[in-house]
C-alpha cells in the first residue's frame, strides 16, 4: 500500500518540477520567437480529474525594440488558463480532456505598412525575420511571414491524417471567455477590435481509427466586432454578433485535416455601419441613375440594425457560401443578399447578389425627382408613364428596390446597380407611343413631339399653318 503511495507522491513531484513558471516560459521561449511571464503555475495529479492551472501569463516579442516593432504595440495576455484531464484514460489509450478554460485574454497585434504581420512573427520559430525578404507585387492584404521551408502551414503534400493521431480523443469543453484583441493596420490606417468575446468548443471525439466516427464539435461565439478608420476618426463598423455552428476538424470521407463549419450568424439589433466602401459604392452607382433616369437616390452614410438577421452559410477551403437568402433591416434603408453571394475570408475576394431598399422617406423623395422628371420630358404624359416606371422600381410597401451585385475585393468593391429605372422608361416611352398612335386616329395632337421628348430627342417645330 505504501509503494503506490509514494510512487504517486514521486510522479506528483516531478510533473511539479517541469510545470514550474519558469519552466513554463523556458519551453515556449525554446520555440516561438517570443518572451514569456508567468505569475504562478500549479499541478494536480492525485485528482479526479488531474488539473494543471497557469495565471497571469503574458507573451510578448523576443526583441521589442527590433524595426518595424515597436514596443508596446504587440502582446498577448492570459489572467487564467486551466486543463482538465482524465489520466485513468490514457490507462485505456484515449486522451479525455474535460474542460479547456481560458479567460481574461488581452490581445494586441498590428500589420505594419512595410507589409508582415506581428501576430506571426511572434509565434513563429525563433530567427524568423521581422519582414518578407522579397517585396510582394502587392501589398493588398499580403502581409502574412513567409513560412521556412519543411514548416507548416500544411498544404496537400503534407495533409494531416487522422491517423497520426496517437490515440483517440475526446474534448468536452473548450473555453475562451472575456477575451479583447486590437488589430492595428498601419498601411490602412484601420483598426479592428474584437471585445468581450467568448468562444466555447464542445463535444469533440478523434478516434484515428474511425475518421467517419466523429471529428465534429458544437462551436459558439459571442463577441462585438468594431473596425476604426483612424483618418476619419470613424467606426464603419460596430456589430453584436452571436455564432453557433457545427465545426468538422476531418473529412468524415478521407480522415484529412477539413476546417469546415456549418453555421449561422447572427447579426444583433443596435449593430452600426458607417461609410462601408460596398455602401459608398453604391452611392456612386446612384448618382448615375440622376441624369439618366431622374432617381436622386442617396443612402445615408450610418445606418442601425432595427431587428436581428441571421446569416446562414458554410465556411469551406477559406470561401464563406451563404446557404439562404438573408434581410438586414437598417433603419434608414435594408440590404437583401440573395443565397448565392460569398466571401474569401482569406483574400477578401467576394460576390455578393442582392436587392437596395431605400427606407420610406428617402423613396418619397426618390419618387418625387422621378414625376419631377418626367415633368419636363412631357406634363401630359406624366401620370401615364410614372405608374408605369415606379411599378418597375417601388415595392408594394412604397419603397424604392433596386437589384446590385458587388464583387471585387471587399475594401474596394466593383458595385452595379440595375439600371432597371432607365430600361423601365424606355419600355413606357415605346408604350407610350403605342396608345398615341390610338390617340391620333381619334384626333389627338403633339404625337410626335410626345415621342421625341421621351426618347430625349429635341421636338420637331410644329408646322405653319398660314
Amino acid at each position: 500500500m505504501l509503494l503506490p503511495v509514494l510512487l504517486a507522491g514521486a510522479l506528483q513531484w516531478w510533473v511539479s518540477a517541469r510545470f514550474t513558471s519558469q519552466a513554463i516560459c523556458e519551453r515556449i521561449e525554446a520555440q516561438r520567437n517570443c518572451r514569456a511571464s508567468i505569475g504562478s503555475a500549479s499541478v494536480r495529479l492525485l485528482g479526479f480529474p488531474a488539473r494543471v492551472e497557469i495565471r497571469d501569463v503574458e507573451i510578448t516579442p523576443r526583441d521589442p525594440g527590433l524595426k518595424p516593432a515597436v514596443a508596446g504595440e504587440t502582446y498577448i495576455k492570459a489572467g487564467h488558463v486551466m486543463l482538465e484531464v482524465n489520466l485513468l484514460s490514457l490507462l485505456l489509450g484515449e486522451l479525455d480532456v474535460q474542460r479547456a478554460l481560458v479567460s481574461g485574454v488581452d490581445m494586441r497585434t498590428v500589420k505594419w505598412a512595410e507589409g508582415g504581420n506581428s501576430l506571426r512573427l511572434l509565434l513563429a520559430a525563433p530567427g524568423t525575420p521581422a519582414l518578407p525578404p522579397v517585396e510582394p507585387l502587392s501589398l493588398e492584404d499580403v502581409d502574412e511571414i513567409p513560412v521556412p521551408a519543411g514548416e507548416g502551414p500544411v498544404g496537400a503534400d503534407r495533409a494531416w491524417h487522422l491517423s497520426e493521431l496517437p490515440v483517440s480523443a475526446t474534448l468536452g469543453e473548450a473555453r475562451i471567455s472575456n477575451a479583447n484583441w486590437s488589430i492595428h493596420n498601419h498601411r490602412k490606417g484601420t483598426t479592428t477590435q474584437i471585445k468581450d468575446c467568448t468562444v466555447v468548443l464542445t463535444d469533440m471525439k478523434l478516434d484515428p481509427a474511425r475518421p467517419a466516427a466523429g471529428g465534429t464539435a458544437a462551436v459558439s461565439v459571442n463577441t462585438r466586432l468594431i473596425l476604426g478608420n483612424e483618418a476619419l476618426e470613424t467606426r464603419t463598423v460596430d456589430f453584436l454578433i452571436g455564432l453557433d455552428g457545427k465545426y468538422q476538424l476531418f473529412n468524415p470521407q478521407t480522415g484529412f485535416l477539413s476546417n469546415d463549419l456549418d453555421f449561422a450568424l447572427t447579426l444583433k439589433k443596435g449593430s452600426l455601419l458607417n461609410r462601408l466602401p460596398t455602401l459608398v459604392k453604391l452611392n456612386e452607382r446612384l448618382a448615375k441613375l440622376k441624369d439618366s433616369a431622374g432617381l436622386d437616390l442617396s443612402l445615408p452614410a450610418e445606418a442601425m440594425l432595427l431587428s436581428d438577421a441571421v446569416i446562414r452559410a458554410n465556411l469551406k477551403d477559406d470561401v464563406i457560401r451563404f446557404q439562404e437568402d438573408v434581410l438586414f433591416p437598417f433603419d434608414t434603408w435594408q440590404l437583401g443578399l440573395n443565397r448565392e453571394s460569398w466571401l474569401n475570408s482569406l483574400t477578401g475576394e467576394h460576390e455578393f447578389n442582392g436587392k437596395l431598399t431605400a427606407g420610406a422617406e428617402t423613396s418619397r423623395k426618390a419618387t418625387a425627382e422621378i414625376r419631377a422628371f418626367l415633368d419636363k420630358q412631357s406634363r401630359e404624359l406624366t401620370d401615364f408613364v410614372f405608374q408605369t416606371v415606379v411599378s418597375k422600381v417601388v415595392n408594394p410597401q412604397g419603397n424604392v428596390e433596386l437589384p446590385f451585385q458587388s464583387g471585387g475585393l471587399i475594401g474596394r468593391p466593383d458595385v452595379m446597380v440595375s439600371d432597371a429605372l432607365g430600361d423601365a422608361l424606355r419600355k413606357a416611352a415605346a408604350e407610350t407611343g403605342k396608345d398615341l398612335i390610338r390617340d391620333a386616329l381619334e384626333g389627338g395632337n403633339k404625337i410626335e413631339g410626345l415621342i421625341d421628348s421621351l426618347r430625349d430627342r429635341p421636338e420637331k417645330p410644329a408646322k405653319d399653318d398660314r
